[in-house]
Order: C-alpha cells, then structure tokens, then sequence
C-alpha cells in the first residue's frame, strides 16, 4: 500500500504536466495573437491613404465686388466687363477645384 504523501505526489505530478502544457499553449495563442495584432497594424499604416492637399492656387478667395464709382455709361460698361472677368476668373478657379475633388 502506498502511503498518503507517494500519492500525493503522484498526484501533483499528474496534475501539473497538464498544467504546464496548457500554460504553454496559453502563451503560445497570446504570442501569436499580439504577433498578428502587432502586424496587422503595420500593414494597416502602410495602406493608408492620406487626403491630398488642395492646391494652393485654388483655396484664394473670390475677391468681393467693387462698388461702382462711375459717373457715365462708359464707366458702367468698364466697370460691368471687369466685374464678369472677376467672376469668369473665380469660377474658373471654382471649378477647378471641383474637378480636383472628383479626382482626389
């Protein structure tokens, strides 16, 4: 007959090579998780688009519109003809930025 502390150390044996395995397999899925997680997120950075910066030239402001100060109609027709140029201008400008936007 075995004695009460043979057993109990069969015993401990038993129930820690169980143990031990499964604290190895343990750290080996949170090793791979935080490998992948830790990967993931590297080939996450590198596909990363960045937003394109507007160009300079097309974030200027429409100017605001001068006030007549003519006195005849010549100066109404000098002052309608740059007034439509400043706006072609603007909405040149405007439009460009829609298409830079479609493409972007």
């Amino acid at each position: 007959m075995t004695t009460l502390l043979e057993r109990l150390k069969k015993s401990w044996q038993v129930l820690k090579q169980p143990q031990l395995k499964l604290e190895k397999l343990l750290i080996a899925s949170w090793t791979l998780a935080l490998l992948m997680i830790a990967l993931s997120l590297l080939a996450g950075c590198s596909y990363l688009e960045t937003q394109p910066r507007i160009p300079a030239n097309l974030v200027v402001r429409c100017p605001d519109a001068p006030l007549f100060e003519g006195k005849d109609l010549g100066d109404l027709i000098s002052y309608t003809a740059d007034l439509l140029a400043q706006y072609h201008e603007c909405r040149t400008r405007m439009d460009a930025v829609g298409v830079w936007a479609d493409r972007a």
